[in-house]
């Protein structure tokens, strides 16, 4: 299929990306940020507020903080000689951006996610 000539730029606002999935759907993104979530370890929802959500086609998740740019999954040694691991990883689902640690170190990062999917329309050929 022909791209659509489109200008792209990202936002945190839901865009048509000019491409098509396989199924011939269009291909939607949206970024997510938040500051200030990663306070305590375990799991983090961040609402993505994606209406009619057909499927996740891919997405990327990064923290930045400190001077420190980091994009996940996160896995590392904190200590060699304590032989500590951290490690972060982001997983998505149909309300939320999931971020998952073993740590309380990521309270002063920020949270940027890009995600691209489909959703469930009827005029997806223009």
């Amino acid at each position: 299929m022909r791209k659509k000539d489109v200008y792209f730029k990202y936002s945190t606002e839901e865009q048509w990306t000019g491409e098509y999935w396989l199924d011939g759907k269009k291909i939607y993104s949206k970024v997510i940020q938040s500051t200030g979530v990663l306070s305590s370890a375990g799991v983090v929802n961040i609402k993505h507020d994606i209406v009619n959500l057909n499927e996740f086609i891919d997405y990327e998740v990064f923290i930045q903080g400190d001077n420190t740019f980091y994009k996940l999954p996160v896995v590392y040694y904190s200590n060699a000689t304590s032989g500590t691991f951290y490690d972060m990883f982001a997983r998505i689902n149909e309300t939320s951006l999931q971020i998952i640690n073993n740590s309380v170190g990521w309270n002063k990062y920020a949270v940027t996610a890009i995600i691209y999917y489909t959703k469930n329309t009827y005029h997806d050929f223009d």
